[in-house]
């Protein structure tokens, strides 16, 4: 596994997304590469806990932003968001009852690696587009 990496190809030039964005990613490597070896199941569940908030904070600025602004695409958007909380959830779940594991540690880095990463080169950055089109923007702002 390698760490996470938010390239600036995936930036979607919205500063506030963007900002989250880079925040999800370095919560996410605290919790695959801690610095100071394997976490124990308390952090981790701990982690994993803040890390789910913190996605719940992120998706309700995208989505506030989405219905201001009227994102004709933002029931496909919300859709995509209510698949990632429950696999975040689940991933919490098996935590508390499992513990540390590399089969977590894999399926957590699968949901930030690969599935994250995809949403914001596509979805993300299709809306990011939608608002430039529209010259607003830099009015998104985290609620």
């Amino acid at each position: 596994m390698q760490r996470l990496l938010l390239k600036e190809s995936l930036y979607t030039g919205l500063e506030t997304i963007d900002e989250q964005h880079r925040q999800l990613f370095s919560w996410g490597n605290a919790l695959l590469f801690p610095e100071g070896g394997e976490l124990s199941g308390l952090e981790l569940t701990n982690g994993l806990r803040f890390l789910a908030a913190y996605v719940e904070f992120h998706f309700a600025t995208e989505e506030r932003a989405m219905e201001a602004f009227g994102y004709p695409k933002t029931d496909a958007h919300h859709w995509q968001h209510t698949h990632f909380r429950r696999e975040i959830r689940l991933i919490e779940e098996r935590a508390a009852t499992d513990g540390p594991s590399h089969p977590l540690s894999l399926q957590l880095h699968y949901l930030l690696q690969d599935w994250f990463l995809g949403h914001i080169r596509f979805s993300d950055g299709d809306f990011a587009v939608w608002l430039r089109e529209r010259g607003v923007h830099e009015q998104v702002r985290p609620i």
